[in-house]
């Protein structure tokens, strides 16, 4: 049986607002379905998701442009793919390109923050520990 996915696909602005106040950090992937960088970004997406996603503290979600524009157009999106990091509902990066070692390496810095939050006994923590930091 396939494991579901970590990443929220959003609907609506509704959906991504709750979405913030629900989680300390929110990863936003923006994409469009004709996009093949977008496409190309999208399993390593998920494998950054799968790896780090933790409830109420690490969101990943995808943001289509075409399906939700007011979304976009909050976050000034003119490219696509482009990747938004939130903390605490402030936005503070982004990568506006299909760029592998920057994501993993925006990623990977939440995962530390997250991991000094916890009390050493999370699946991130352990992660962290396992790899040569």
């Amino acid at each position: 049986m396939a494991q579901q996915s970590q990443v929220k696909d959003i609907a609506s602005a509704s959906e991504f607002n709750q979405l913030l106040k629900d989680n300390k950090y929110v990863v936003t992937d923006f994409y469009a379905t004709w996009c093949g960088p977008c496409k190309a970004m999208a399993p390593l997406y998920e494998q950054h998701a799968a790896k780090n996603a933790a409830v109420g503290k690490v969101a990943f979600a995808k943001v289509d442009v075409d399906a939700v524009p007011d979304v976009a157009a909050r976050y000034r999106v003119t490219n696509i793919p482009t990747f938004l990091f939130i903390k605490d509902g402030e936005e503070y990066d982004e990568i506006r390109q299909a760029n592998p070692p920057k994501l993993k390496a925006a990623v990977d810095e939440i995962a530390v923050e997250v991991a000094k939050l916890n009390d050493g006994d999370s699946d991130i923590t352990k992660a962290i520990q396992d790899e040569d930091w």
